[in-house]
């Protein structure tokens, strides 16, 4: 019993929320030119990391950027800034279209429009406009959503916390004290 107790205190609190984790924006595909909060400019390129507070400006092609389980996507001539409160991914379009997806839901960006993405744990997150009015597509449906307006998007099950898997041991560990008493 005790080794079953132990095993579920600390599944427990190894329950980490894999949206609270983001604290940058990675670059995935394409290059970007990313001017930091303290105004230095870098070239980033896929595989680096763009720290929260910086703006965005993809340079030649198409990009790809990822922070949590938001994914971001522009195009040459389009910006955006990046910024991370609480570990929860914001974007806000500055220049063209920047479409942000996450799971089954993807945000339309124009100049001026925000959002941030926050977990809500296991399978699920919140994308709340934080300015402007951002166009969300779920589901085959599409609707505008103001500043304040919400939607709860269903994320893809490799953001999924580890826990899901860790809960399995519990029930073995429990099986096999069931099956040596």
């Amino acid at each position: 019993m005790r080794k079953f107790l132990a095993v579920a205190v600390l599944a427990a609190f190894c329950a980490v929320d894999v949206h609270a984790a983001a604290a940058e924006l990675k670059i995935l595909s394409g290059s970007a030119k990313v001017t930091k909060a303290d105004g230095t400019v870098i070239t980033v390129n896929a595989g680096d990391t763009i720290p929260s507070g910086s703006k965005v400006e993809v340079v030649a092609g198409e990009a790809t950027f990822q922070s949590g389980s938001a994914v971001v996507k522009a195009e040459a001539g389009e910006s955006f800034s990046y910024a991370a409160t609480g570990g929860n991914p914001q974007i806000t379009s500055h220049a063209g279209t920047i479409t942000v997806s996450v799971g089954n839901t993807t945000a339309t960006l124009e100049k001026g429009d925000g959002i941030s993405v926050q977990g809500k744990g296991g399978q699920a997150a919140e994308i709340k406009v934080t300015s402007g009015e951002v166009t969300v597509a779920k589901d085959g449906k599409t609707e505008t959503l103001a500043t304040g307006g919400t939607s709860t998007a269903q994320t893809p099950p490799e953001s999924v916390p580890v826990t899901q898997t860790q809960t399995s041991e519990p029930t073995q560990e429990t099986a096999s004290n069931q099956t040596t008493t």
